[in-house]
């Protein structure tokens, strides 16, 4: 069977982050001498068109190069995305409709059992939020990391007070209009992230501090040697510009590289990929890079390759 546009095989988890819900909460004005009443959050089936569309993410920067170059408003956004993610799911076969079926069928039986954890924490959490917005006017943006069950990975809540609250924007809105949807997405890529970490059973051995590594001479190394030293150059970079992962997030910088990387950050346009799709002319190129930074033949500065991580989106 030919997968859709966008899966990457049949164990793919189709949403790019389907361990991440942000939940709204909802202020309504209660009658005089009513008491705060727990709002539950259950955990609703996913549609295979839901799941489908959500894999193609390739979708909402189509749409984002037809706002930028002013073919369509801004406002119509949204609905242009929602018409070509049905235009797509029209045009499937019905054997990869039927591959989608079975891949929600998968998510759903997951999730079921989450759903009652979720719930009566989800429960709580909104009863507090909802009092204290009563008592002092105070909004609130709650995190839960739930650990791994069986073979779920964690997952993360988010719990928005301020969503919807006397005509405001939630919080995610708010950030999506002013500062872009690749930061709201790296956002919660380093929340999934986040998660993975808090609940790892590995131990901690990110590099603190602002060293990077000494590495010999490229010229005459195998592909191989090549690859490792890549690697190892850019996880030290990414460490020396204050990033603290224990390990280096290749997926969120690829497809965020504006918000993470300096302009000109590698040697002749190069762009940041995983070491297996760097051809060895190119990974010479860039440990070359490494190697004359290493020696003072490049600025410092110009051979982080990074912006500081104050400057990112963590």
């Amino acid at each position: 069977m030919s997968l859709p546009a966008g899966a990457t095989g049949p164990n793919i988890t189709p949403d790019p982050r389907p361990n991440v819900t942000i939940i709204p909460c909802y202020d309504q004005p209660k009658p005089e001498g009513t008491k705060s009443t727990k709002t539950k959050v259950r955990s609703k089936g996913i549609a295979a068109f839901s799941l489908y569309s959500k894999s193609r993410i390739d979708i909402p920067f189509q749409v984002d190069v037809k706002v930028a170059s002013n073919e369509i408003p801004l406002s119509q956004r949204t609905q242009e995305i929602d018409r070509i993610r049905q235009e797509q799911w029209e045009i499937l076969t019905q054997e990869e409709k039927d591959y989608w079926a079975r891949v929600a069928q998968v998510v759903n039986k997951n999730m079921q059992s989450l759903s009652s954890k979720e719930d009566a924490v989800a429960s709580e959490i909104q009863q507090v939020q909802s009092e204290v917005d009563e008592l002092y006017g105070i909004k609130s943006l709650c995190f839960l990391f739930i650990p791994p069950e069986g073979p779920m990975a964690p997952r993360v809540l988010i719990f928005d007070c301020g969503s919807h609250s006397k005509g405001r924007q939630g919080f995610f809105e708010w950030l999506r209009e002013t500062e872009g949807e690749a930061h709201v997405s790296a956002f919660l890529d380093s929340l999934e992230e986040y998660a993975n970490h808090l609940f790892s059973k590995e131990p901690d051995t990110t590099i603190r501090g602002n060293g990077i590594g000494i590495i010999p001479d490229p010229k005459g190394l195998r592909k191989s040697a090549l690859q490792e030293l890549y690697c190892k150059g850019i996880y030290d970079r990414w460490v020396a510009c204050g990033h603290r992962d224990k390990r280096m997030p290749w997926s969120r910088v690829i497809a965020h590289p504006e918000l993470f990387v300096r302009p000109n950050g590698l040697p002749d346009g190069l762009k940041i990929k995983t070491a297996h799709k760097q051809g060895k002319k190119d990974l010479m190129k860039i440990v070359q890079y490494f190697y004359d930074h290493q020696e003072g033949r490049i600025s410092w500065e110009d051979g982080l390759v990074f912006k500081p991580a104050f400057i990112g989106s963590e």
